[in-house]
């Protein structure tokens, strides 16, 4: 309903030009969905009192939670392990080395849950060495409510494990007085596994005591947040990768097979393989699954669970779905929903960060809060997932683990959904309350049918198609007219002959991905989805954009050929926009440079194109582009076909950079002069400068007071003379057909 309103208000300011105060007038249609929604709330409130639901919920299932939370100890089964050698022995390598510092030097072993840190620290810790080394070994396993004097007393009495306490006694004080007594003359090592907590003081209070071992002590740390090893300042990282295929296969047979040996059925040695490939390395999931078949010969129940998602399986309380649950019961509420989302797309798919914090904040999941733009609140949400292991970088594209993809699919089952669309009754399946829903489809065309099931999903805020590029189709007026719930349409899959003008039913729509499409032209009515934060234009065909599309004035993110920017009249009405490509000015109707006035949300680079079609200088002037002090990159192009250079050189003068701007480009200017602002404190942040195709440019300005210049290049400028005495910065300067 309040959305329905924010509609409504941004329709009248395009409309009718009115002020971002003025609202319009409820009508008795909305006054009736508000009575409907306050008389809910005061049902939900009176019958939760009743019940007397409250925080006790939450606290329960967190006790649940803790108490499913399987706690490891320093001993280890013989023979369990498989593939590690390499990173024990680094370990190791790390523990064993001399030193002469003061305080225990410290290691971490990450990882996400299930790839076997507690196992490795476990070898490590029992390696005959490292006990030969240490007088003191000392193991203690976390939870993540531990606090500082619990712990304590668990390293205390893992000194001796036959010294008691009173179940009474929280003090600190006499803990790690006792604790320094122990560790006092002696080289200790400790091993802390599946520490959680992040919170510097805790730790500075928590490792007082352990400096007062000897020299050559050390602790070593097992976590699934990297951001642990950050606040602890590590020595030294071990990141866990998954097993090899053969040390996975090892270890599944190790768990499925009666003394381990496969070879008396080789049926299901075959599907074992095949199985063990789905796990991409992860030990837990060998082993769970290796029990899960243990003793079972029935071809089919292998065959059934090969066929299987884990996160479709029941499993037991220390599988690999249970273990990395815990992983995300740890997490902020706001970031379960951002995690619980990413389950709509397929295994495998290469996330680009910024694409996917535009989807959180387009479905309301970022919250700024004044903590600065919600892009960059989103980024940290991501950050933050990507710190506790719930993403992986792979050739600069972040990736999901298949188990914790199952994890999504898990979590996520009730309102997300992703489904195949092979010609069967599939989708019929789903709940038709299903919020997010993304269709995958590699062997045919979508047809009426499959479109009719889809509008049955009428709760939709998500709709993604997930199709091969070489499949082209249509889609249905009746679609749109149907979901009109929507938030987040990724059409990007490619193939859309023509996009239906009933698009400009979907209100509440905030992006609208429409990449590597065949359509040529857009309906005007896309022109009235005033709500749309993101539109993404890239890879198409088009011709045109609608004449309209300066009414999208909650538009912050558009990619699109720059081409068709240069006929767009009033751009300058999107003055929420953060990047733009190009800002193409148009000679006679379209862009003007003025445009740029009130855009001064505009960040990282911008080039202005044609500014020799400006007509003077007081319309640059107006373009105000000192004020756009969030771009670091700027580039002014000129067609280099100027009748009056000095008529370009007056337009230059007009356009003063942004003072921290950092990196200047000017092309195909004709003038014989810079701009006077060049050699000037207005752009003092300057580290890079280039000039090029510059005919008649016959000197440069003083470069003296840019003290932060590092490269310089020039090119194509034959009437330059000389330069003038440069920065002891520059470190790089580059000079090619110049008349020096």
């Amino acid at each position: 309903v309040i959305d329905e309103l924010e509609y409504k208000e941004l329709r009248q300011r395009v409309e009718d030009g009115w002020s971002t105060s003025c609202l319009p007038p409820l009508n008795k249609v909305m006054l009736h969905k508000i009575n409907e929604i306050r008389q809910r709330w005061e049902e939900i409130a009176k019958n939760r009192e009743g019940l007397r639901i409250g925080d006790r919920v939450g606290r329960a299932d967190q006790e649940v939670s803790q108490r499913r939370m399987l706690q490891r100890s320093s001993l280890l089964m013989e023979g369990e392990v498989f593939g590690r050698d390499k990173e024990k022995e680094e370990v190791i390598e790390f523990l064993l080395a001399s030193d002469h510092e003061n305080g225990p030097l410290s290691i971490a072993i990450t990882g996400m849950g299930g790839l076997g840190k507690t196992t490795l620290a476990q070898l490590v810790y029992n390696d005959k060495r490292v006990e030969k080394h240490f007088d003191l070994r000392m193991w203690v396993c976390t939870t993540p409510d531990y606090d500082v004097v619990k712990l304590t007393r668990e390293m205390l009495g893992s000194t001796d494990y036959h010294m008691e306490f009173p179940g009474s006694l929280q003090n600190l004080d006499v803990y790690q007085r006792r604790l320094v007594e122990k560790l006092k003359g002696k080289r200790f090592f400790l091993v802390i596994d599946n520490l959680w907590d992040q919170n510097h003081g805790e730790w500075q209070c928590l490792s007082t005591p352990l400096f007062h071992g000897e020299k050559g002590s050390r602790v070593l740390i097992t976590t699934r947040d990297t951001n642990v090893v950050k606040t602890l300042r590590t020595r030294r990282t071990v990141e866990l990768e998954g097993l090899q295929f053969h040390d996975c296969w090892r270890l599944f047979k190790r768990h499925a097979f009666v003394d381990g040996n496969s070879r008396e059925y080789p049926k299901l040695e075959a599907i074992g393989k095949q199985i063990v490939e789905k796990f991409k390395g992860v030990p837990l999931a060998a082993i769970t699954m290796g029990g899960l078949l243990y003793s079972k010969l029935e071809e089919g129940e292998w065959i059934r669970i090969l066929e299987s998602e884990l996160w479709e399986l029941e499993l037991c309380e220390d599988s690999i779905l249970s273990v990395l649950k815990l992983s995300y019961e740890h997490l902020p509420p706001q970031l379960k929903q951002c995690f619980a989302y990413c389950s709509l797309f397929p295994k495998g798919y290469k996330f680009d960060k910024f694409e996917l914090v535009q989807q959180w904040m387009a479905q309301g999941y970022v919250h700024g809060g004044g903590r600065g733009r919600m892009e960059d609140v989103g980024c940290d949400y991501f950050d933050d997932l990507f710190s506790r292991s719930f993403f992986q970088l792979v050739d600069g594209k972040f990736v999901m683990h298949d188990s914790i993809h199952d994890l999504a699919l898990f979590i996520s089952q009730h309102d997300h959904s992703i489904t195949e669309i092979n010609g069967s009754h599939e989708i019929l399946k789903v709940n038709h309350r299903l919020r997010h829903l993304s269709l995958l489809m590699t062997n045919r065309q979508p047809d009426q049918t499959d479109f009719d099931r889809v509008c049955r999903f009428t709760s939709l805020r998500t709709l993604a198609f997930f199709f091969p590029q070489n499949i082209n189709f249509q889609i249905p007026h009746s679609l749109f007219l149907s979901l009109k719930t929507l938030r987040v349409l990724d059409l990007s899959c490619g193939g859309i002959k023509m996009l239906p003008d009933s698009v400009g039913s979907l209100i509440h729509l905030r992006y609208l991905d429409l990449r590597r499409n065949i359509f040529r032209s857009l309906p005007e009515s896309l022109c009235c989805l005033y709500k749309l934060e993101t539109l993404k234009l890239g890879g198409c065909r088009l011709e045109s954009l609608p004449q309209g599309v300066s009414n999208l004035i909650n538009l912050r993110h558009l990619q699109v050929n720059p081409n068709l920017l240069c006929r767009v009249v009033g751009i300058g009405k999107l003055t929420c926009l953060q990047e733009l490509e190009a800002f193409p000015i148009s000679e006679g109707h379209g862009i003007k440079i003025e445009d740029l006035k009130d855009m001064n949300e505009l960040r990282g680079g911008l080039s202005i194109w044609n500014l020799d079609s400006v007509p003077s200088k007081d319309e640059a002037t107006r373009a105000m582009l000192n004020h756009k002090w969030r771009l670091h990159k700027l580039e002014m192009q000129c067609n280099g076909h100027a009748e009056d250079g000095n008529s370009e050189l007056e337009v230059l003068e007009a356009l003063v950079p942004p003072a921290r701007l950092k990196d200047l480009a000017i092309n195909g200017y004709d003038g014989v002069r810079c701009p006077s602002w060049m050699g000037q404190q207005a752009i003092s942040k300057i580290e890079s400068l280039c000039l090029s195709s510059c005919r008649n440019l016959n000197s440069l300005p003083p470069l003296g007071c840019l003290p932060f210049l590092k490269t310089i290049e020039i090119s194509c400028c034959p009437y330059l003379r000389g330069l003038p005495s440069l920065p002891t910065t520059v470190r790089e300067l580059t000079l090619h057909d110049v008349g020096l």
